[in-house]
């Protein structure tokens, strides 16, 4: 990833808020781990991966990233895949402004944070 922030929150691990070129993002959460998508809105970051998992980090104050908590992050933390999430295959994630989404491989669309609810469609 690389950019420009003014949210310190926004770059795992990073002393600054300023990546000028690609940089492999790899905080002990995602040792390891293959990242099948990405999706980033201006204040964080979702990341599907194998293992139906979703990593996210950034700006999280509406609960955006999903872990339960409703404080930003410059950590990587995993999304709570439990409730109406459990046992479903994600497919894809999308990050619009403080709200998530990812849709299942049974056609089911998910969403949280700001206005989203979990709900299920």
């Amino acid at each position: 990833m690389w950019g420009y922030t003014n949210d310190p929150h926004h770059f795992p691990n990073s002393p600054t808020n300023q990546i000028s070129s690609p940089t492999i993002i790899t905080p002990p959460p995602l040792n390891g781990v293959k990242i099948l998508e990405m999706s980033g809105r201006d204040s964080y970051v979702l990341m599907r991966a194998a293992g139906n998992a979703i990593y996210g980090f950034g700006y999280n104050v509406n609960g955006q990233l999903g872990n339960g908590a409703n404080a930003p992050f410059s950590d990587v933390v995993k999304t709570v895949t439990t409730g109406v999430l459990a046992g479903k295959t994600l497919i894809q994630v999308y990050c619009h402004s403080s709200t998530s989404f990812a849709v299942s491989s049974d056609g089911k669309a998910f969403s949280w944070g700001f206005g989203g609810g979990m709900f299920v469609t």
